[in-house]
């Protein structure tokens, strides 16, 4: 979930919503894409543990969440980069 929502901070903050708003602009989304990429990645493996029984399913709300938040995000990310 942190890395989720750590990917939305900085490409909304640093740069998503204003396309080039200041120096850290490209920083930003490439940070958001990092930890974008991590949520999802990982998010995802925690989410095939929980389904096979491996994993403590009391945190798959959150899990989901994070992942979600991940994979929007690195999406988001992708298509602020691209369109610089």
């Amino acid at each position: 979930m942190a890395f989720g929502i750590i990917s939305v901070v900085c490409v909304f903050v640093a740069g998503g919503a204003w396309v080039g708003f200041a120096p850290v602009g490209g920083a930003g989304n490439l940070l958001g894409l990092v930890f974008g990429i991590l949520g999802w990645v990982m998010g995802g493996k925690d989410l095939a543990e929980i389904k096979a029984h491996r994993m403590d399913p009391d945190g798959r709300g959150m899990t989901q969440a994070g992942e979600l938040l991940g994979r929007s995000c690195t999406l988001w990310a992708c298509s602020v980069v691209a369109s610089c």
